[in-house]
């Protein structure tokens, strides 16, 4: 869990690399919705005043980290994946490994 949120908190003060990764929120949101069944499944107001917000889809196991700009209106992904376990699936497989 540790480099998970290590990973997120990267991903949010990172600067997009290129602008092809922003658009308007509705055209990303639309497409996470229908090509990958994400929905938004936290958010967190930055120190920064951006907006951070992880979408996820359990059935696929995929997964995406955007950034709002409220200031410059920019929707931003800045990481996505695929593979996930909850919170309480990685305590039981570091509780286990720790047994081997």
């Amino acid at each position: 869990m540790k480099y998970f949120i290590t990973a997120l908190i990267l991903a949010a003060t990172a600067t997009p690399a290129i602008a092809a990764t922003c658009a308007d929120k509705p055209i990303i949101v639309e497409r996470l919705e229908t090509m990958f069944n994400e929905q938004i499944v936290a958010n967190s107001l930055l120190p920064s005043l951006a907006i951070l917000e992880v979408y996820a889809s359990p059935e696929y196991k995929t997964w995406s980290i955007a950034v709002i700009d409220p200031k410059n209106n920019l929707f931003c992904l800045q990481a996505s994946g695929k593979g996930f376990a909850s919170y309480k699936e990685y305590m039981n497989m570091l509780d286990n490994s720790k047994s081997l």
